[in-house]
């Protein structure tokens, strides 16, 4: 086996690359940027409804997603506190503690599940809400949502 041959060709093909991204960058940087103002005052007035609903859906999954996650971290708190001190105590009363905790945490998962699922129903209405909406801004019958 010739190691030596394989190794230079693939040396060779990665300096080829290194190159090409050399000179592809440098040749990108030579192209000017448009003046920010010119730019920004057309483009402020044409917005795409397609950009909108993205933009929309985007803030209502990042706001719903950080309640539903301020939630989730505290029922997993409180599920934990519940389930050591119910372990806890059956251990002291020379009960299974595994059974102890398991429905210590199905307590507090009752307790928490119906208040996740609220919230994660909200959170579908309002993407609903922003497909809706920016269907009815398309002109022409095209929608943005496969839904009916």
């Amino acid at each position: 086996m010739n190691d030596g041959i394989r190794n230079q060709r693939g040396h060779r093909a990665w300096l080829a690359g290194l190159a090409f991204a050399l000179v592809a960058g440098a040749a990108q940087a030579q192209t000017a940027a448009p003046a920010a103002g010119a730019a920004a005052a057309p483009a402020a007035a044409a917005v795409d409804p397609a950009i909108a609903r993205r933009a929309s859906v985007r803030e209502i999954r990042q706001s719903y997603g950080a309640k539903i996650d301020a939630a989730r971290k505290q029922r997993n708190a409180e599920r934990k506190t519940a389930g050591d001190a119910a372990a806890a105590a059956a251990t002291k009363a020379g009960t299974d503690p595994m059974v102890a905790r398991r429905q210590a945490v199905s307590e507090v998962n009752a307790k928490f599940n119906p208040q996740i699922d609220a919230l994660s129903r909200e959170r579908s209405a309002a993407l609903r809400a922003a497909e809706q909406k920016a269907d009815a801004a398309l002109k022409g019958g095209r929608t943005l949502s496969n839904k009916p």
